[in-house]
């Protein structure tokens, strides 16, 4: 086992809130916090040689294996150290970087722009380049609000508190943005003959961060809004005359298919079937939509177990990565990976959310004791990037590939990921939890006693998936919360039983050891944009989440005062940033 220890963790978090609200200031969360790693002794050569180099340079110490580096290419204990320059990087050295100047008087399109990444992306447009031209975002009816309606109620989110005077959305901001009817699963992205043509001749910039993010979504849903969405966004944007940058956001476990303690690199990896040849992506999609939705299912859960992928979004989401390398010779493209997705660390408001997924969704089933026990390992990484991070990736990322900061010739990959910058475990993150909500519980807890201390016997963490522990614990859980569920709609209470159920079924479908990852990201690219990056934009666009910058404890804090406020109706979790009124 890697041991890991940073300063001011290991128990010493506590969580008495100042009386009016979150102590998070509406700054990027810091303070002092050094990673220190325990190294195993290894007789490889190159292993050692590499260790060597990195203690010469004092670079930045994080655990990676790399089968590829190994004389017998098996895997091997992680070392601490992290290749400088990764294979494949398509960043030019030497060249200054601006996202100021590369969106100055631009017009970008984004689409998924009413979800967590994309009004992050928009709301840091509107805030650090105020000569933005226009932004379009592509936007269909839903449940009965027109597209800009949903954008209207977007905009008066928190995140977008800012672009607010005297509690209304500035009228020169709003007529910026540009709501364009369409649906991404409908030829031509469903667009009219005159939007599409407007589109075509004004667009400088695409960012494509729309997807089905769902774990457990059948894959016929899976193929067409992750695989056919991306190639008819991607055709739109072959007619695109001033296109200077296409990024396509990802996820980084794309790649779980590594070994554990493997390190992925920045580049587009081949899809290899078990002959090692690789797998033809086209026919593959075109073989699972033309089977029945039974049958497809069933053919998809047989090739994820064959490729080592265990589920329809990872799955899909690297077939439409390979789409895009191909795409790459019709127009710059840049890919974005992020890691788990969290709430924002800095401006515009520190620990807000724009979703129930990812973390927030875990630390919610922990307040309220619907996650007691995992059988994921308390040594594993735990891969968490701030919001606000992932979208200064998707900037930067654009605009190296219109300012000769990349090689436009083939992808740029970039991973907005924490592993290789300022690694966490499991555990860590458990003893965050224990701490915080301990001090505090939650006034909605669904489990009697304590929250569960990570040093009990039997643990929380680590219990094996086949285990009696585990399956006890689950079936009983089971039983408690589809009982609870019932009562309540028995009374009238309809709307809450759905919503406990859904998450005690959501956690059960992330408790399980086929995803629990241990896998580390490199982030050199991220790296090189932010030593590209002109330093007067630094402080506005975070690239790295780095250890002895940025401070968990305080953003973790941030985090969980917001799910308070927000989910669990305590008002006096309120962010101090937000003005009075604003909610």
């Amino acid at each position: 086992m890697v041991a890991r220890r940073v300063n001011g963790w290991g128990g010493s978090m506590t969580a008495t809130p100042a009386a009016n609200g979150s102590d998070a200031p509406c700054s990027p969360v810091t303070n002092g916090c050094e990673a220190h790693l325990a190294v195993p002794q290894r007789d490889d050569m190159k292993l050692r040689e590499a260790l060597k180099r990195a203690r010469e340079s004092k670079a930045t110490a994080t655990l990676l294996v790399d089968a590829s580096q190994t004389a017998t290419g098996e895997c091997v204990e992680p070392v601490a150290v992290c290749p400088r320059t990764p294979p494949n990087a398509p960043l030019t050295r030497g060249r200054t970087l601006s996202v100021r100047r590369a969106f100055s008087n631009s017009t970008v399109l984004i689409t998924g722009a009413t979800g967590y990444l994309g009004s992050l992306v928009m709301e840091q447009l509107l805030r650090l380049v105020p000569d933005v031209k226009r932004i379009y975002v592509i936007v269909r009816g839903k449940r009965g609000l027109s597209g800009d309606a949903r954008i209207d109620r977007l905009l008066a989110r928190s995140l977008f508190h800012m672009h607010r005077e005297k509690g209304v959305f500035r009228p020169e901001l709003r007529e910026k943005i540009v709501v364009v009817p369409g649906d991404l699963l409908q030829p031509r992205c469903g667009l009219s003959a005159a939007d599409e043509k407007r589109l075509s001749a004004e667009v400088d910039f695409v960012v494509h961060s729309a997807a089905c993010i769902s774990f457990d979504e059948h894959i016929h849903n899976l193929l067409a809004q992750n695989l056919q969405a991306t190639k008819l966004v991607a055709e739109l944007a072959r007619g695109m005359a001033r296109l200077g940058a296409f990024v396509h956001v990802s996820t980084a476990y794309t790649n779980c298919d590594h070994p554990r303690r493997a390190v992925v690199q920045e580049r587009v990896y081949p899809l290899l079937a078990p002959s090692g040849k690789p797998l033809d992506i086209d026919a593959l999609a075109a073989e699972l939509a033309s089977l029945p939705p039974a049958a497809a299912e069933a053919a998809a859960k047989q090739l994820q177990k064959q490729l080592n992928i265990p589920n329809g979004y990872f799955l899909t989401k690297r077939m439409a990565e390979l789409y895009m390398l191909r795409e790459a010779a019709s127009f710059p493209v840049a890919i974005v990976r992020p890691s788990l997705v969290g709430c924002v660390g800095g401006v515009p408001q520190p620990g807000y959310f724009g979703n129930t997924a990812g973390p927030t969704a875990i630390a919610l089933g922990f307040a309220t004791g619907i996650a007691t026990f995992t059988c994921h390992k308390e040594e594993s990484v735990f891969d968490i990037i701030p919001g606000d991070v992932v979208s200064s990736n998707i900037l930067a990322a654009a605009a190296a590939l219109t300012q000769g900061s990349a090689d436009a010739a083939r992808p740029l990959v970039v991973h907005a990921c924490s592993s290789c910058t300022n690694p966490t475990s499991l555990r860590d993150w458990w003893v965050f939890g224990y701490n915080y909500w301990s001090a505090n519980p939650s006034p909605v807890k669904l489990a009697p006693g304590d929250y569960p201390r990570p040093d009990r016997r039997p643990p929380p963490v680590g219990l094996p998936e086949n285990g009696w522990v585990f399956w006890m614990w689950t079936m009983m859980d089971h039983i408690k919360f589809w009982i609870m569920s019932a009562l309540l709609s028995l009374f009238g209470f309809a709307a809450y039983a759905q919503k406990l159920w859904a998450g005690w079924m959501s956690w059960r479908v992330y408790n399980r050891e086929e995803l629990d990852f241990d896998i580390l990201f490199s982030a050199e690219g991220a790296k090189d944009l932010e030593a590209r990056l002109a330093p007067a934009e630094r402080a506005g666009l975070p690239l790295v989440w780095r250890a002895g910058e940025n401070d968990w404890e305080a953003y973790i804090r941030a985090h969980f005062d917001q799910i308070r406020y927000f989910f669990l109706q305590q008002p006096q979790y309120k962010a101090k940033c937000l003005p009075a009124g604003e909610t």
